[in-house]
């Protein structure tokens, strides 16, 4: 049975890995983000729609004979709280992947242009808020000390995005499963092109990041050209 649960953060590879199984083995399920909630953290268990659906999708999954499904770690904290026994089995019962970026300074900027919904056109150039970008930068920091700190998952394989094969024939061995069941059309990476000239104070972007680098380096992250380096869940 091919049973798989993606799990990482924004803005980390989590679509491309979900995309890539996807065509690998052409599951009976696929879901991208199921148990998202656009509630309050303090008040999603509180929708008795959100739980109904909630429950609905983990009992498909757990019953499915092969799936697929793409998670971002808090949004399985919401599914663990309400259905613990439903959750168990979606955790124990299938191949666990966990996905981060290496690359804290891209992924904190890939992550706000997606947030504030920015144009990808490349002949107009955007401004970035210098302390939201900071934000986002901690954030990135934070999320990992969330799932290392505050989750009991068997992740059976840790990948780090920077590091993935981009054909997927490739990049099944890379990680060790099995031979992919379906036939491949090649998907790449998202690919993030073109910033420095697009974004119009990207430069003083790379001075918060540096910023951000040495503060997290005091307090004994391994980092080197943005780049998070011995970090192990």
């Amino acid at each position: 049975m091919s049973r798989y649960n993606v799990i990482g953060f924004p803005r980390s590879g989590t679509t491309y890995l979900r995309r890539a199984l996807q065509q690998a083995y052409n599951p009976e399920v696929c879901y991208d983000e199921p148990f998202w909630s656009d509630l309050n953290s303090n008040h999603y268990d509180l929708d008795t729609e959100y739980k109904e659906q909630s429950k609905k999708i983990l009992t498909e999954l757990v019953n499915a004979n092969s799936y697929v499904a793409k998670h971002h770690v808090g949004h399985l904290d919401y599914i663990k709280r309400i259905y613990p026994e439903l959750a168990d089995r979606l955790l124990t019962e299938s191949t666990n992947l966990f996905i981060y970026r290496k690359n804290f300074f891209k992924r904190s900027l890939s992550e706000y242009l997606m947030t504030v919904g920015l144009s990808r056109d490349y002949s107009e150039k955007h401004t970035i808020d210098p302390e939201r970008f900071q934000s986002l930068c901690n954030q990135t920091f934070i999320d990992l000390l969330y799932a290392k700190q505050n989750y009991n998952i068997n992740y059976e394989h840790k990948l780090v995005y920077e590091e993935l094969p981009t054909e997927i024939n490739s990049l099944i061995k890379y990680i060790g499963l099995p031979q992919p069941t379906a036939r491949i059309i090649d998907e790449k990476p998202y690919q993030t092109q073109g910033l420095r000239s697009y974004i119009a104070n990207y430069d003083h972007l790379v001075v918060i990041a540096n910023v951000v680098r040495a503060e997290k380096i005091a307090e004994g992250w391994n980092i080197s050209d943005d780049f998070l380096l011995d970090f192990h869940l």
